[in-house]
């Protein structure tokens, strides 16, 4: 198990923000992780638009999974609909 950091950006409408908390959260369940945080920065301005959107919902996690899932995980968050932009890193011990 490693652990990981993940931060993603979604939509600022609301059924945006929880249709994105869920997927992410759904992904982290069938990864079996452990969420160790699990933060919600809200809405901010974006330094450059993306998706021709100025503003996004920042949430951010903290969690362990087992390498293959994370792997697995970052893939199906390149598809997934509601997220602007997510950023996925291991995290240093």
């Amino acid at each position: 198990m490693r652990q990981y950091e993940l931060t993603a950006i979604l939509g600022t409408e609301e059924d945006e923000t929880s249709a994105g908390k869920e997927q992410i959260e759904e992904l982290l369940k069938k990864g079996e992780a452990k969420i160790g945080k699990k933060e919600d920065f809200g809405i901010r301005d974006l330094a450059y638009k993306i998706k021709k959107r100025p503003k996004g919902h920042y949430v951010y996690y903290e969690f362990e999974m087992d390498p293959q899932s994370a792997y697995k995980m970052e893939e199906e968050l390149r598809l997934a609909n509601p997220l602007l932009k997510y950023l996925l890193i291991k995290k240093e011990k």
